[in-house]
Parts: C-alpha cells; structure tokens; sequence
C-alpha cells in the first residue's frame, strides 16, 4: 500500500503562492488507506465448509455422522465470525453468522443426544424430534430472508436457499420420501458456490476491476 504525503517538508514547490491565494494543504493519512479486514475472511469460507461437508451427507455420499466434527469446528468458527462481525459495527453480517453457527451446533447436539439417548427420546419420537428442529430453524430462517431484504441480492439468496433446503428437508421427513433429502444436499451445495461467489465478490470489491457484482438490494427495486 503506498502513500502520498504533502507537506511543507517534502521539497514539493508551493502552487498556493503562485496562486494568489493561500489554500490548505493536502495529508492524506496511510493509516486511513489501508483496507480494514472483514470478518468475511473467517465466516465465510466456514460457511462453505459446514454447506459441502452436509450437503456430502444428504447425498449419500458419506453417513452423516462423519460430517460432524466439521459441523461442530464450522459452527464454533462461525461464532467468533459474528463476535467479529459485532464488534467491528457490521451487525447484519453478524446475525447471519450466528444463526448459522446456531444451526450447524444445535443440530449436531441434536443428532449425538439422539444417538446416545441424552435426551431421553422415544426411538419413535425421533422423527418428530428432528420435524421440530427443522420447524423452529426453518421459522427463524423465514425471518433472517426477510431481513436480508435490505443487504446485496447474494446475501439474500444465500439466505433464500437455505431456508428452501431446510423446507425440503421437512418435506422428506414429513412424508418419508427420500428424494427429498438429495434435492436439499443439492440446495447445501448451491449455497456453498453462492457464499464463495459473495467471498470473492466482497474481496475483490475495492479492486480496479470489479468483476463480481454482488447485486442489488431487492428493496431499493419496491
């Protein structure tokens, strides 16, 4: 990062006399130039991990119970991503970090707790355990959609896909068809490329060439 100091020390000839007049002199600060990190740097490549490695498992790819050390280390990831986010004033960024760090641990505790009988479910009750975890997610997922309204068009179709996976996931549950479950790893796979295509977007944003747009907020077109 260069910067341009102008002062009465630099050697520079004075224009403002030649001027007729006096004028202010320029400093442009290096510190003010240099691009502050984001808290995308962590929560998204995190985001993308958690997405491949469940969306890996609904599709049969591997058993569910391989993906959750990566679920657990994503989830606990995204939660210093929206500590981050918070302090650094970028609250929307923040909120969606959480909830999606909430998603992946709490269904994580969920699935160990079923496993090992932590909770004291009914093997028959199991069903309806997970069609209640994906009823309250998909209901907090709802609100985070109409939230995002107001952020850049991938964010909200990040959100957007998520909440239509989880959506598929209930219906297969509900109705006990497995190709559901398959429809919604595909789901999980689409929001991976769309917060890896945010990632890049935000990254490359203050760049001379801004190749990826991010789109924009589906309430500036109301």
């Amino acid at each position: 990062m260069t910067s341009m100091n102008l002062s009465a020390d630099d050697g520079a000839p004075d224009d403002s006399v030649h001027s007729g007049h006096v004028r202010p002199r320029t400093r442009i600060d290096a510190a003010s130039t240099e691009r502050r990190v984001s808290p995308l740097v962590l929560g998204a490549p995190l985001l993308a991990l958690a997405s491949v490695a469940f969306g890996l498992s609904l599709i049969n790819y591997a058993s569910i119970n391989s993906a959750i050390p990566i679920l657990v280390v994503a989830g606990a990831g995204l939660i210093a991503a929206a500590a981050w986010s918070f302090t650094s004033g970028e609250a929307a960024a923040g909120g969606i970090y959480a909830i999606f760090s909430g998603y992946w641990l709490s269904y994580c505790a969920l699935l160990i707790g079923i496993i090992y009988h932590w909770y004291g479910i009914a093997p028959a009750q199991e069903p309806a355990a997970v069609e209640l975890f994906l009823v309250s997610w998909l209901a907090v997922t709802i609100l985070a959609i109409a939230a995002s309204l107001d952020l850049p068009l991938v964010i909200t179709l990040q959100v957007l896909v998520f909440g239509v996976s989880q959506g598929l996931l209930l219906v297969g549950s509900l109705t006990g068809n497995q190709v559901y479950f398959p429809a919604a790893g595909i789901g999980f796979f689409l929001l991976a490329l769309l917060v890896g295509y945010g990632f890049i977007a935000s990254i490359t944003a203050h760049s001379a060439r801004r190749w990826l747009p991010v789109g924009p907020t589906i309430m500036s077109k109301l």
